[in-house]
């Protein structure tokens, strides 16, 4: 299931998915709360774990409707991006997926919310300039919707 790496340990694959939700030229960033235990405070794209027997692609249209009461459907898959995390022994392997929202973006939920504790929607260039963002992927993902935009 994983490779080798240097000391001989398996490593941990850890399959997930994010979502550009967009609205416009504005894309719906959301920033974890303070008690998170990997990312404190910082801003990312909606997304996460795909579980056991789930596509990639029903995973995000759950992890969306999850994390902001809000329905879409995927139109595109924008990348797939590998983070590893060598101190953890894991590598995780992130599809990215383009979304159009089948629901209202007011009606976006309430926050704070068990995972985050608050959402914009902002271009990626603002994104990119304004937030402490959670990882590499979610920079690299802004940074290639920035030049498009």
């Amino acid at each position: 299931m994983g490779q080798h790496i240097d000391n001989g340990s398996p490593m941990e694959w850890i399959h997930a998915a994010l979502a550009v939700v967009r609205d416009g030229e504005t894309v719906l960033m959301l920033r974890r709360r303070e008690d998170d235990r990997s990312y404190p405070g910082t801003w990312a794209l909606p997304g996460g774990r795909i579980d056991p027997g789930e596509s990639a692609r029903e995973a995000i249209e759950r992890e969306v409707l999850e994390e902001t009461g809000l329905r879409v459907t995927v139109t595109d898959q924008l990348g797939v991006y590998d983070s590893p995390l060598p101190r953890r022994n894991r590598t995780y392997r992130i599809t990215v997926f383009d979304t159009a929202l089948k629901s209202l973006p007011g009606q976006l939920m309430a926050y704070p919310s068990e995972e985050h504790a608050e959402a914009r929607w902002m271009s990626p260039a603002q994104a990119l300039g304004e937030l402490e963002l959670s990882g590499e992927v979610t920079r690299q993902v802004l940074e290639v919707l920035s030049v498009g935009s």
